[in-house]
């Protein structure tokens, strides 16, 4: 089975920006504090700058919302959520900004520049009955991915990676679009990621562009801080955080292992021919009388 990670698709329903539910907590039930100003996240690896108009809710009252309120799991590296100065959490027609810090390593941005958006497009599309099948199989809907709101930018003097994408849910007319920003930095990655109706569109391009980049990492977590002799370097590229998934490697793997008996089977006979034919008499040996006839020829 081809190993597929999600960083977005797989967790849209799981981590929405739209709750499930209309209902309110209880009054006392639970108090939300929200942060404003520079907000360290990550054990201080990272921090948020939170803009003007925006709130922050840490990592465990987070979860209390996404486990509690939403009845939905929380990513284990969430880091907090970022919502508009008058959104609500506890009741639905709301919209926020998931935010996670992923460990997964020193990600190279080498392929930023050499990558075909349109083709990255096509190859998605022509993948999605596999990549629903995974989707099914984890308990989330089927989507069906219609086009780029926004094309991948990458900002490398942020080292900051930016797209939006129109999506269909399966069996529902309504498409929703999804944001996403990766911010890279020495040990891992900053994600962030918000989505909503067609009819959000306006509103989300304005919002999101306020809160680009409001991620950072701390000094000696920068991406310029990263040490090619001590620190792990990341599987991903530019281009997997885009499509969410390792799939070149992975598919290479799975045919090799597929055919790898017979391939073994193959060469087992070539070396049990080639040995054969290197044994002494097998070849035409000459004499030193017939090698000087055919010299003088």
């Amino acid at each position: 089975m081809r190993v597929t990670t999600f960083l977005v698709i797989a967790t849209l329903f799981s981590c929405a920006i739209r709750a499930n539910t209309g209902d309110s907590l209880r009054t006392g039930q639970q108090t939300l504090q929200y942060q404003y100003g520079v907000v360290p996240i990550a054990n201080g690896i990272a921090q948020l700058t939170i803009p003007t108009g925006f709130k922050f809710l840490n990592a465990a009252q987070s979860r209390y919302i996404i486990s509690e309120v939403w009845h939905q799991s929380p990513q284990p590296d969430l880091a907090g959520m970022l919502f508009p100065q008058s959104g609500d959490p506890l009741n639905k027609n709301f919209y926020a900004v998931i935010i996670n810090y992923e460990p997964r390593g020193f990600v190279r941005d080498i392929d930023a520049g050499k990558i075909d958006y349109n083709k990255v497009l096509q190859n998605l599309q022509r993948d999605e009955d596999d990549d629903n099948a995974e989707r099914k199989a984890m308990g989330y809907p089927a989507m069906h991915l219609i086009s780029w709101v926004q094309k991948p930018v990458y900002d490398k003097s942020f080292n900051e990676l930016y797209w939006a994408k129109e999506m269909q849910v399966a069996n529902n007319n309504a498409h929703i679009v999804s944001y996403n920003i990766r911010v890279l930095g020495r040990n891992g990655i900053i994600t962030m990621s918000a989505e909503g109706s067609m009819d959000d569109q306006a509103l989300l391009n304005s919002d999101m562009a306020k809160v680009q980049h409001m991620a950072s990492f701390t000094n000696g977590n920068r991406y310029t801080d990263f040490d090619i002799h001590t620190d792990k370097v990341a599987a991903w590229t530019i281009g997997t955080l885009i499509t969410g998934k390792i799939v070149n490697n992975t598919r290479i793997f799975a045919l090799l292992g597929k055919y790898l008996n017979l391939i073994l089977s193959w060469l087992a006979v070539l070396i049990v021919i080639i040995s054969n034919l290197l044994k002494p008499g097998l070849l035409p040996i000459c004499s030193s009388h017939e090698m000087s006839l055919a010299g003088n020829k």
